[in-house]
């Protein structure tokens, strides 16, 4: 058994002491660095991207923002392992944007992406980008998601319920006194 046990590992010692190769260390021709932009609320509506102060930055290619990548034709990311409710009902499945468009559903929630020649003129574009956002009330504890008092978060779901893989009669839900 190894559970709390020290491991030897033979790759430490390059690491280390400065002796590795990180993927941060290969140079390529024509090597171009991301960086995103990231929501800082928790849900908010969009109300303007401005991309300008990002490409008038030296060394900075492209900003890419959910306009981009809607015109470009291309799609959302689904659910990889969907999970049917226990009574064989499909989830309430919300499929997810590449880059938040109108409204942001989580912090950290991409809004943009920035193209740059270098890692750190990426990071500048990044911080150059300026989004306009309206605060919208958020659920910050996961027990109250449910209650029906809080902002829904897919509106079209009508409900912050995803699934519920256990029968009723055997799942309880935990209320904390006070909560």
């Amino acid at each position: 058994m190894h559970v709390g046990k020290p491991l030897k590992r033979r790759e430490d010692a390059r690491f280390v002491s400065g002796r590795g190769c990180y993927v941060d260390d290969i140079l390529l021709p024509d090597l171009v660095h991301l960086a995103f932009v990231r929501s800082p609320h928790a849900h908010a509506r969009i109300r303007a991207v401005d991309v300008a102060p990002a490409l008038a930055l030296p060394g900075v290619l492209r900003v890419v923002t959910a306009e981009d990548w809607k015109s470009a034709g291309l799609g959302e990311m689904v659910c990889v392992h969907p999970m049917h409710f226990s009574d064989g009902r499909k989830m309430n499945e919300a499929l997810r944007p590449i880059f938040a468009s109108g409204k942001v559903c989580h912090v950290g929630d991409v809004v943009a992406a920035v193209l740059a020649t270098d890692r750190y003129l990426a990071l500048d574009g990044a911080e150059a980008v300026r989004v306009n956002y309206e605060p919208l009330a958020a659920v910050t504890a996961t027990g109250r998601a449910l209650d029906a008092d809080v902002p829904v978060v897919h509106e079209h779901l009508g409900t912050n319920l995803v699934t519920e893989v256990f029968p009723a009669k055997t799942c309880t839900l935990l209320r904390l006194p006070g909560r």
